[in-house]
């Protein structure tokens, strides 16, 4: 087992803009500020500025519509009200995802950075193929009152509220396509506060454990990144 002990790490960042392949991003820097968040915001500016326009014209201009029929009235009204509907669930829709986990994101990064260990690359090779195996469990964040949760017990009002920590753990498999060796790949990531209203995703634990073709040989475990105790379902992956 690899593990690097004495000086603490530095944290390993969640890197969307680099590894996340489900929406486009951008790199670089306007006025010094992240590009990727700069045009996100504008986005998001824009969808709700363009709402809020559609429903004054539609409130303020009932000159201009009392000389239309009601059924033409009607249809516009309906026609204002689906594209506002529209923009705003495309914007809640963005927000929600810019502020969870993205596990595309991970899933990609987990791979690139296993992939950096001397040990891993002799054991899977320079390509190792992606196995059927993929799982992951996200937690913390706002979760709605539903009954079942109610009834289990398990729901608080830290739940309601959104005030737990976000938190996404990830299984997936990696397999070298012609000598047959595995490997499990386990991570951990949380969503930390860096000041007011801002947070980063930064991995608390990447291990990956090596299982060879010859049953003989015992499995070995690397750690990447954090402890052993940190790593996750230790009990079923440290033996």
């Amino acid at each position: 087992m690899d593990s690097v002990f004495g000086r603490p790490q530095t944290k390993v960042k969640l890197d969307d803009v680099a590894y996340d392949k489900s929406a486009p991003h951008y790199s670089g820097t306007v006025f010094g500020l992240p590009a990727d968040n700069v045009i996100f915001y504008s986005k998001v500016a824009a969808g709700t500025f363009a709402t809020l326009v559609v429903v004054y014209i539609f409130f303020k201009g009932y000159v201009l519509l009392s000389r239309f029929s009601l059924q033409t009235v009607a249809r516009l009204g309906f026609m204002s009200g689906f594209a506002c509907c529209l923009i705003s669930y495309t914007v809640a829709l963005s927000l929600i995802r810019r502020y969870r986990i993205n596990a595309e994101t991970v899933y990609n990064q987990s791979i690139a950075l296993v992939m950096r260990n001397e040990k891993v690359v002799q054991h899977l090779g320079t390509h190792p193929r992606t196995g059927d195996f993929r799982t992951y469990n996200a937690t913390g964040g706002f979760k709605l009152p539903l009954m079942r949760r109610i009834r289990s017990g398990s729901y608080e009002l830290s739940d309601l509220l959104g005030l737990k920590q976000r938190r996404l753990q990830m299984l997936l498999t990696l397999k070298n396509p012609s000598s047959g060796n595995e490997g499990l790949v386990s991570c951990d990531v949380r969503k930390e506060s860096t000041g007011f209203l801002s947070s980063t995703n930064v991995y608390k634990s990447l291990s990956i454990t090596l299982y060879s073709e010859n049953k003989k040989a015992e499995p070995e475990t690397i750690i990447l990144i954090g402890k052993p105790e940190d790593v996750v379902y230790r009990s079923l992956i440290l033996r």
